[in-house]
């Protein structure tokens, strides 16, 4: 894809992400009095297959141009002092990201009830929103060659934060409560979307 149209692209794919994140829990709320959970959950392998046959048989790869050398000379290219940066704030943001279960964890301590947790679900228009922004800044900050390595340190990245930041998001939640762990979360997530915003702004300039 090329680079002018990398943001039409992540602009289709966040739309249906957050068509998907809103409708798909709507749909279960409703259906689960009819069908029960585990009704919803089977149900849920119909969509899941359809657009695994999609990818497998409508899909097609393309080839870009192919660098050569070797991964680790590709990462030390890729790691310029922009994209250091910009992986810094998304660290700082994703080392308060949370996972899902510790939202339905909290759900069920607040009295919500089974059948309402497909509600809760609507946490899924979050994670539509924030995931496919970061992943639509990548191809800013990298030749369209080592775009796949560029993804692959920023997955590398959002993996290891993601395990550190649920592990101390687990350690406050079990030591100082719910509310010391969200305040965390708040503040890291908070701090790394500031300075992300004042980083593109300052690049565009």
């Amino acid at each position: 894809m090329a680079k002018s149209e990398a943001g039409k692209g992540f602009g289709l794919h966040r739309s249906l992400d957050q068509l998907g994140a809103v409708l798909g829990p709507l749909f279960a709320f409703a259906a689960i009095p009819f069908i029960g959970i585990r009704g919803v959950f089977w149900v849920s392998f119909i969509p899941a297959a359809l657009g695994l046959l999609i990818l497998v048989f409508f899909v097609k790869d393309t080839r870009g141009k192919v660098r050569q050398g070797t991964a680790f000379q590709n990462v030390r290219t890729v790691l310029n002092r922009e994209f250091i940066f910009l992986l810094v704030f998304l660290g700082i943001f994703a080392i308060g990201a949370y996972n899902f279960s510790f939202i339905l964890l909290e759900a069920g301590s607040l009295g919500i009830q089974e059948n309402d947790a497909p509600l809760v679900v609507l946490f899924g228009s979050y994670l539509a929103i924030s995931e496919t922004v970061q992943r639509a800044l990548i191809p800013d900050f990298t030749r369209p060659e080592l775009k796949g390595t560029a993804y692959a340190v920023y997955y590398t990245l959002i993996g290891i934060c993601s395990l550190v930041a649920n592990s101390i998001f687990g350690f406050l939640w079990t030591n100082s409560g719910a509310a010391v762990a969200f305040q965390y979360s708040a503040v890291t997530s908070a701090s790394g979307m500031i300075a992300l915003v004042i980083f593109i702004a300052a690049k565009r300039k």
